[in-house]
């Protein structure tokens, strides 16, 4: 009587050792993205093309497009056919432009392709055109 439970304790304990075990090698599978916190829109644009999957504005970020380049330079493409977060962290992200190209028909500032999906979080997005502005301004 003795050996039957202490066998039956010691199944018991080896039971409930393992079952730590075999919580933590399911959580191993699903590694944690790493976070990339960005300060300029440099350093954002370099991040999405870089294909980071998680990136975190630091502080607001103001990007004005020069006159005499594209704003497909400046565009932010997320097409690694991944989940991406683009955590805004209470921030505005700001993209002013004053070439005509801006609001054409198939141009967004942001697109995402490829089976991508992109999740903005906690703060605001503004796009701006002041391609009349400007031309009014210089007399066009």
């Amino acid at each position: 009587m003795k050996n039957r439970i202490s066998m039956i304790l010691l199944a018991v304990i080896m039971v409930l050792t393992i079952v730590p075990f075999l919580a933590l090698t399911v959580f191993a599978d699903t590694p944690e993205a790493e976070i990339t916190e960005v300060t300029t829109f440099g350093e954002l644009l370099n991040a999405v093309n870089s294909d980071k999957t998680h990136i975190k504005l630091m502080n607001d970020i103001k990007n004005i497009v020069p006159d005499d380049e594209l704003p497909t330079k400046h565009r932010l493409v997320f097409d690694g056919g991944k989940d991406y977060i683009l955590d805004l962290n209470g921030n505005m992200l700001m993209v002013g432009n004053y070439a005509n190209e801006f609001y054409t028909d198939n141009f967004s500032m942001i697109a995402v392709s490829n089976s991508s999906n992109l999740e903005i979080e906690n703060g605001s997005i503004v796009f701006e055109n002041w391609y009349t502005d400007y031309r009014t301004a210089k007399g066009v």
